[in-house]
């Protein structure tokens, strides 16, 4: 099953705008993913890219990003994930057709 975004879920992303995302995204990475916790299935757009990257618990994170679980991630691996998610995040709301100006970098 396909993982997309719902319409009030890109207008959130495009009222928090680039920055705001990606602080969440490391937040989430930090305090959720490396402690092993599963990611629920609603909240914040950011979950919904985890679970569509394939990093949607630490199960998910060894196999398809070779992240040990429970071991604190290095720096570069913190970033790649990160980096995963805003692409995700990206290309749904480049697909959306509804992109702003505030966050035309997206």
């Amino acid at each position: 099953m396909a993982i997309h975004l719902s319409q009030s879920e890109i207008e959130f992303l495009q009222a928090a705008g680039v920055e705001k995302t990606k602080e969440a995204a490391y937040h989430f990475v930090r305090t959720k993913l490396v402690k092993c916790e599963l990611i629920p299935n609603k909240g914040h757009p950011v979950f919904k890219a985890m679970r569509a990257i394939g990093a949607q618990d630490g199960k998910s994170l060894e196999r398809n990003f070779n992240i040990s679980c429970g071991k604190k991630p290095s720096e570069r691996q913190v970033d790649m994930l990160v980096d995963n998610i805003m692409g995700w995040l990206r290309g749904e709301v480049q697909n959306s057709g509804k992109i702003q100006a505030r966050i035309g970098e997206f």
